[in-house]
């Protein structure tokens, strides 16, 4: 069963699509200098929820880094690799590549080969979708790099037909 978006709503005034633009440039490029944990304080909701292939990760900023804190918080160096970023800013959705690099604390490379859809509200995450494997291959396949606001009614299309 695929879990479904998070539902709220989005304001009806215009939306800042200049705050938008602004919040994803200093995001990404957080994450490429390496400091993941700091784009995850500043721009992840208390409130927001994180996905892994569709499957729940974490309910709340709190306990989505508590998960992430032990690989990416005793990293030795993050060599920070965000590509192909598009957004939605009607919509205030954002999507990229993530092929970032970090040695482990056991001194170990590890590459994230991985696709993130994230929804924006007021500035900051509510939901995040991180994809990876087979599944992030589908997504592609899809559209979602070419039209990331289509991912939610590709999630209920396929929560219908389970």
């Amino acid at each position: 069963m695929v879990a479904l978006a998070i539902q709220y709503s989005i304001p009806t005034e215009v939306i800042d699509s200049q705050a938008f633009r602004e919040a994803i440039f200093n995001q990404t490029g957080l994450l490429r200098r390496g400091r993941i944990l700091e784009a995850f304080d500043a721009h992840f909701s208390t409130s927001g929820v994180m996905y892994a292939n569709d499957r729940i990760f974490g309910r709340d900023a709190l306990e989505c880094r508590a998960k992430q804190e032990p690989f990416i918080g005793t990293a030795r160096s993050i060599d920070g690799r965000i590509s192909d970023v598009v957004t939605c800013p009607e919509m205030q959705i954002c999507c990229f590549r993530n092929h970032t690099r970090y040695v482990s604390a056991h001194g170990e490379l590890v590459t994230i080969d991985g696709l993130h859809w994230q929804q924006w509200f007021n500035n900051a995450i509510v939901e995040e979708r991180y994809y990876s494997g087979a599944l992030q291959n589908r997504r592609i396949a899809q559209g979602i790099l070419t039209s990331p606001e289509s991912l939610p009614l590709l999630l209920a299309r396929e929560e219908s037909l389970t």
